[in-house]
């Protein structure tokens, strides 16, 4: 899924002032941020900085401000003025190790001589594990404050040190919590040791409150570590994906390292779309990016292994849609081969020594790293073709969607169609495709691709509040346009 790198606030973590003139502080901030982010989001980030020089001017001591006033500066090139915002905030009690050694917002910084001062100094700000930041349980009380609970519900699950702000029904947030739990544990227990140290928001925007978190219609979620907020469009592959990135950074920050993108994004894309197998195991499945990675690997367009590997985050961005695909599936051959674990408790342990990668994956498969990557090479090649949006019939169903928050919102029927003739209307929601669970296109389409062919589709809908099933015929001819 394509996510939108931006200058985003952190909000409260050390601040001295008393209880109402800190409450003063961060709702400043939260005005700064809806100011900043227009600007951010087209990349204007002189704009940006005149919001925050603003705030400066009142609160000149601000760590928090002082680290988004050096990303801006580093992205305009104004590298002595970013090392001097970074050098005060730190000095005014700036430490989230893991934001700052992985920002790509600070990428022009870490070429230049003077990086190494600023990294050993964040490094030794608080021993592992000693930081509680709070910065999710402000998220989480700012949600309620903006939104309210006439569309929303909120949830603590303490246990798992998470804040839940759902504008779902009853049903759906059932099963999300259910998935996220079966998964979260799963992925703790095989890959991350524990939960994350700090409390995170995960919100479920109400469609009408997409625009304040989206700026596009390509951005599905994002995970906003500087702010321990998780925000998806969707209760399916979005939020599984950015949850991996939430229990991710847990671990990264844990470990005091900042893994590179291909990392990040490989992990987190991997469990976009999955089954679960008799062992309690996921099964992970080829998703709508698998036909991109399979075809850069035969055509010569996949870059070898070290080059990809190195790929520092503004170079993976650059080729953002072909990299994602890249990383998954060799995340997905990791899993295959029943190397995942191994790969990833070698890559951890000697990360130091080679942050690429490369060395893990000789050490998991004991043998040279190019003869892993033909392996792979082999491996997708084999698999063939999946049927995606190109090798759907758009009119297979007989109507034209859009995605909810919670599964795909019908928004035209055709005449004389399958779905017309099994009764389904403008404004149902779609959740789920022969008994597999629907929560956005991309999964409706992957659903009906693993149907044989020429075989009726039950279709698992809701209508204003209650939940039916339809079994969707083949009809013989086109359909016609409804009136």
């Amino acid at each position: 899924m394509t996510r939108r790198l931006a200058l985003l606030l952190l909000t409260a973590m050390l601040a001295a002032a008393a209880p109402q003139e800190r409450r003063s502080i961060d709702q400043e901030r939260q005005s700064a941020e809806s100011q900043m982010e227009p600007a951010v989001a087209k990349g204007d980030w002189r704009a940006a900085l005149l919001v925050i020089d603003g705030f400066l001017v009142r609160h000149p001591d601000d760590a928090l401000m002082l680290y988004n006033a050096a990303c801006a500066r580093a992205q305009l090139g104004e590298l002595d003025g970013a090392f001097d915002s970074l050098r005060r905030s730190l000095d005014n009690g700036f430490g989230d190790l893991g934001t700052a050694l992985g920002d790509p917002d600070l990428a022009p910084l870490r070429d230049d001589p003077r990086w190494p001062e600023f990294r050993d100094r964040l490094r030794k700000k608080l021993p592992a594990g000693e930081r509680r930041d709070r910065s999710g349980e402000g998220a989480f009380e700012a949600w309620k404050k903006k939104y309210g609970d006439r569309r929303y519900t909120y949830f603590e699950d303490e246990a798992r040190q998470l804040r839940l702000a759902l504008a779902i029904d009853e049903t759906s947030r059932t099963q999300m919590l259910e998935m996220l739990h079966k998964q979260g544990d799963w992925t703790v227990r095989v890959l991350f040791g524990s939960v994350q140290n700090d409390p995170v928001l995960i919100a479920i925007p109400h469609p009408l409150d997409f625009k304040d978190h989206f700026p596009d219609a390509n951005t599905a979620g994002v995970y906003e570590h500087r702010n321990r907020r998780l925000v998806s469009r969707d209760t399916g592959a979005s939020l599984r994906h950015e949850f991996v990135h939430l229990l991710h950074w847990g671990h990264m920050d844990r470990l005091r390292q900042v893994h590179p993108m291909w990392v990040q994004e490989g992990l987190a894309s991997l469990f976009e779309d999955y089954e679960w197998a008799n062992d309690g195991a996921p099964r992970f499945r080829p998703n709508i990016r698998h036909n991109l990675a399979r075809n850069a690997s035969m055509h010569g367009n996949a870059p070898p292994w070290p080059r990809f590997f190195a790929l520092n985050g503004p170079q993976f961005m650059q080729k953002a849609e072909l990299n994602y695909a890249l990383a998954r599936s060799i995340f997905e051959f990791l899993a295959d081969r029943a190397k995942l674990d191994v790969w990833y408790r070698a890559y951890t342990a000697g990360f130091e020594q080679d942050p690429t990668g490369l060395k893990a994956m000789e050490q998991a498969f004991e043998r040279p790293v190019a003869e892993v990557e033909k392996e792979w090479r082999r491996w997708v090649a084999s698999r063939g073709a999946i049927k995606d949006h190109n090798s759907i019939d758009p009119i297979i169903l007989g109507i034209e969607v859009s995605n909810s928050n919670d599964g795909v919102k019908i928004t035209r029927v055709l005449r004389r169609t399958p779905a017309a003739n099994a009764g389904l209307r403008i404004a149902d929601v779609i959740v789920s495709i022969n008994n597999e669970s629907v929560r956005s296109l991309e999964e409706m389409v992957m659903a009906l691709g693993r149907r044989p062919r020429g075989e009726p589709v039950d279709v698992g809908y809701r209508r204003r509040g209650e939940y039916r099933t339809a079994t969707l015929v083949a009809s013989r001819g086109r359909p016609a346009l409804a009136p």
